[in-house]
């Protein structure tokens, strides 16, 4: 067969060749096989497997394997890691801050003002009574108005804090 042939020749050629081959006709059976390979090859009825096209690529290969290829001996680098800087000699801080120093008022001696809680509530605000069904009820304190409690005195000099301020002190530390 010559390439670019017609289907009809293509057909043809098969048919001629698979009575030849044929094993009931007392031909090859693995001629049989090739040929029939080779026709549904041709007409598109089948494709290479991956193992078939492989051996036709070692078929179209040259025989002399490719060259070695050469390498050179080169020495091993040794690894030496970066190593750390040093650090800085520390060198201490002073460091300085101001605060405020109170002192206990003389004049109260530090309580600053005298509460009184009220004797009704107990300084809770609330007061708690029955009514004439037994039920319990809460109401806001009358006697100290909710507020729990009475201021008696307080003291001037110290507005009711207990303490007298003195100054602004400095202090440090050494870090």
């Amino acid at each position: 067969m010559q390439p670019g042939c017609s289907k009809e020749e293509l057909k043809k050629a098969y048919r001629k060749l698979a009575t030849q081959h044929h094993p009931d006709k007392g031909g090859n059976a693995e001629a049989f096989k090739e040929v029939s390979k080779a026709y549904d090859l041709l007409t598109g009825k089948r494709q290479l497997t991956r193992a078939e096209r492989a051996e036709q690529e070692r078929a179209q290969r040259p025989a002399t394997p490719p060259p070695a290829p050469s390498y050179e001996w080169e020495s091993p680098k040794t690894y030496n890691p970066p190593r750390p800087k040093p650090r800085p000699p520390r060198v201490p801080e002073y460091v300085e801050y101001t605060y405020d120093q109170y002192d206990k008022c003389v004049a109260c001696g530090g309580k600053g003002k005298i509460v009184e809680y009220c004797k009704t509530c107990h300084g809770t605000g609330n007061s708690i009574h029955g009514d004439e069904h037994r039920h319990v009820v809460l109401e806001r304190c009358k006697a100290c108005n909710a507020k729990g409690s009475r201021v008696l005195f307080i003291c001037v000099p110290c507005a009711g804090r207990g303490s007298i301020f003195v100054g602004k002190l400095k202090k440090g530390y050494w870090r």
